[in-house]
């Protein structure tokens, strides 16, 4: 893919703006007045540069375009086929799977950004599309997908919408209709992958030299933040409690906090990516509806046994998912002689909120 002058991002003054041409990122420049305070990038880059010399030099050499991939999703093998079909004559590489659990397995085999669209089947009978969107937008919101139904479902359009899905295309599938639905979901892609990639490089420049943890928590949240101004906004206390949680591993002692600076899924975030040994210990506030301290309790990064109350395991997480307002406590190496719970915490959390946000909208 060559540098595409007709979709650049500017940052200055501590402000991405963009995507626009290369001319409108010149004008922009001029105005600010010095090079130094003005930096550029586009797709094919590899880091942010000073505008000045891209405008002074010619234009970065061009890198190799792979052709589309896209993920086919659908119980029915001759549906399936069909899909296949004519996605491939149209000259894109096509991978399928006859269920949802089948298609996680390859999205977690590649890795979501291997693939470029996901069409999939509505009705399943190892979990629905939408949750096969739930799924993947809580690790990808880049990737964009395409529902196939036979259901002129009011309701299953406003969920689709909410969970993020990028067209709806009913059975049977017009040709021309379902090839376009795929080309615009592709350009959709790429668009979201260069507004995140470019976000990204912007992050990387304020992180350098703040620690590797606080790199590695950033990268994670920016593959599923949909907001950037919501990310940019926690950047210093991430990297503040980043500091908090490497320095009290040197000290043998606990890192503290309010629920108010970090949310609940940043913090568990932080302690799989350092892969922490301990517990981590939630005390409401007295506004929320859980009322008793609760314990998560982990090793190399992942929670084996939460109790919140009564309740333990999934049943724990889901009521503590619920507490927004409080403050935690983290201390090394406290472990339980009690396991209730495995699996890797993200995905585990990722989908009971996405369960829970649901319900609420409903």
């Amino acid at each position: 893919m060559t540098f595409n002058p007709d979709r650049v991002f500017l940052f200055t003054g501590g402000t991405q703006l963009g995507p626009f041409d290369i001319h409108t990122a010149e004008s922009l420049w001029k105005q600010v007045g010095s090079p130094q305070e003005a930096w550029l990038w586009s797709q094919g880059m590899q880091d942010w540069v000073l505008i000045g010399t891209i405008l002074n030099s010619a234009l970065p050499a061009a890198v190799t375009l792979e052709t589309p991939r896209v993920l086919a999703v659908d119980d029915d093998p001759v549906m399936l086929d069909v899909v296949k079909y004519i996605l491939e004559e149209s000259g894109y590489h096509v991978k399928t799977a006859n269920d949802m659990l089948p298609a996680c397995s390859l999205l977690e085999q590649h890795e979501t950004d291997y693939f470029d669209c996901i069409v999939t089947d509505y009705k399943m009978p190892g979990g629905s599309g939408l949750d096969l969107v739930r799924w993947i937008k809580q690790r990808n919101e880049s990737l964009q997908v395409v529902l196939l139904t036979a259901q002129d479902d009011k309701q299953l359009v406003k969920s689709g919408l909410r969970a993020g899905i990028f067209d709806f295309l009913e059975k049977p599938i017009c040709p021309d209709t379902f090839k376009k639905s795929v080309r615009q979901s592709i350009e959709m892609t790429n668009k979201r992958r260069e507004e995140r990639q470019a976000l990204l490089e912007m992050v990387r420049m304020r992180l350098s030299g703040q620690g590797v943890l606080a790199e590695e928590v950033i990268e994670k949240l920016v593959a599923r933040e949909s907001n950037s101004s919501s990310l940019l906004m926690k950047l210093d206390t991430i990297i503040r409690y980043s500091r908090k949680l490497e320095e009290s591993s040197a000290s043998a002692s606990g890192m503290k906090g309010d629920l108010g600076d970090l949310n609940l899924l940043d913090i568990i975030q932080l302690l799989a990516q350092a892969g922490k040994c301990g517990r981590l210990s939630i005390f409401p506030h007295p506004s929320e509806l859980l009322t008793e301290p609760c314990q998560v309790y982990f090793k190399q990064g992942k929670f084996y046994h939460v109790i919140s109350g009564q309740n333990t395991g999934i049943h724990a997480l889901r009521e503590l998912l619920q507490c927004h307002r409080g403050a935690f406590e983290f201390q090394h190496d406290i472990l339980s002689e009690v396991e209730s719970i495995s699996g890797d915490p993200i995905a585990l959390m990722l989908m009971i909120s996405a369960e829970i946000d649901e319900a609420q909208k409903k």
